[in-house]
């Protein structure tokens, strides 16, 4: 499939970006002097549960350190002021493209030390909680790159084949041997946590699997 036209969109500034999101009533903002929202942890799915995501922008610690608002709800999600360096944040865009579903369901998240993500990588995400009187907060992260930008959507995609829909889904070939499904009311491609722990198809060297969860 020809490259998606919105891709040269990902390249866009961490910053740019931010500004946007918070105009938009969205997840988050970056270098700005607007009012934060919080990040979002909220969706149809427990933690644990594996997203697909395509980076649109990646911060670097000054721009994350300078927003004091951004900066402390990353350490009450579970970060070190260690893990905050420039690569570490990153935006990722769950739905593409355009219209309020592309921002409204963006996602703030990590970057482990062993991975290097650039704007336009298409991710594995796994999804984190915002914690509770019982249990830790866990930041988002991502456990895997799907396909590097360069690779000019070979093995991963936007679905329907539709520049005009707002609303499309990546999809990635081989979900289904993996294990994943559509489900939720964005029609997402998913992995639940069990089914994301016993996989056989993992790659080495990907972060650990979050504590199991049960389906939403």
């Amino acid at each position: 499939m020809p490259p998606d036209r919105s891709h040269g969109r990902a390249s866009d500034s961490f910053s740019r970006v931010a500004v946007f999101a918070i105009v938009a009533l969205i997840i988050f903002g970056c270098a700005t002097a607007a009012s934060l929202v919080p990040i979002r942890f909220k969706t149809d799915f427990s933690p644990g549960t594996h997203l697909l995501g395509q980076v649109t922008s990646v911060g670097s610690r000054h721009e994350i350190v300078g927003n004091r608002n951004l900066y402390s709800q990353l350490l009450a999600a579970g970060l070190a002021d260690a893990d905050i360096t420039d690569g570490r944040i990153v935006l990722a865009r769950i739905n593409c493209c355009g219209g309020p579903d592309e921002d409204s369901n963006s996602r703030i998240v990590y970057v482990p030390r062993d991975l290097e993500t650039t704007a336009g990588d298409i991710v594995e995400i796994r999804l984190g909680s915002q914690g509770g009187p019982s249990s830790r907060a866990e930041m988002h992260q991502v456990v895997r790159i799907r396909e590097k930008a360069r690779q000019q959507y070979a093995s991963c995609r936007w679905v329907p084949d539709c520049s005009s829909c707002w609303n499309r889904v990546i999809y990635c070939d081989g979900l289904e041997a993996e294990g994943w499904v559509r489900k939720g009311g964005m029609d997402w491609w998913v992995l639940f946590p069990e089914d994301a722990e016993n996989s056989t198809t993992r790659p080495s060297g990907q972060a650990p699997s979050a504590p199991r969860a049960s389906r939403y």
